[in-house]
């Protein structure tokens, strides 16, 4: 059974080219647009800081909040440090937890060798 969120099959350009276009022209409501929150500058500790609501208490290239560009003081996802080998992770509707974890795994591909 066809997923009816989307339209036609993806291995086609043409299908590509429609999604792609759909995206950047916010004419489709089955897509869901999220960008990382930008960190603010705090002139008195010289460094950009992000608001993870008393949650992370250690800085990491890893730390990151997605949110949608209509809505940017709520978010979709949120994942700090906690501690050395311990992290937190919180997201809400519309991503699923698995959806959640495979967004957060995926950043790690390629920051394991930054700190």
């Amino acid at each position: 059974m066809k997923n009816p969120a989307f339209r036609g099959s993806f291995g086609d350009n043409a299908s590509l080219k429609e999604l792609y276009s759909s995206v950047g022209d916010n004419n489709s409501r089955n897509i869901i647009k999220l960008v990382t929150k930008e960190p603010k500058y705090q002139p008195k500790q010289d460094c950009y800081i992000l608001n993870f609501k008393g949650k992370s208490r250690f800085g990491s290239i890893k730390n990151m909040i997605l949110i949608e560009p209509s809505k940017p003081n709520d978010y979709i996802l949120m994942f700090c440090k906690n501690d050395s080998h311990e992290f937190h992770l919180e997201a809400v509707y519309p991503l699923s937890p698995l959806i959640a974890f495979g967004i957060v795994l995926s950043g790690f591909d390629f920051k394991l060798c930054c700190q």
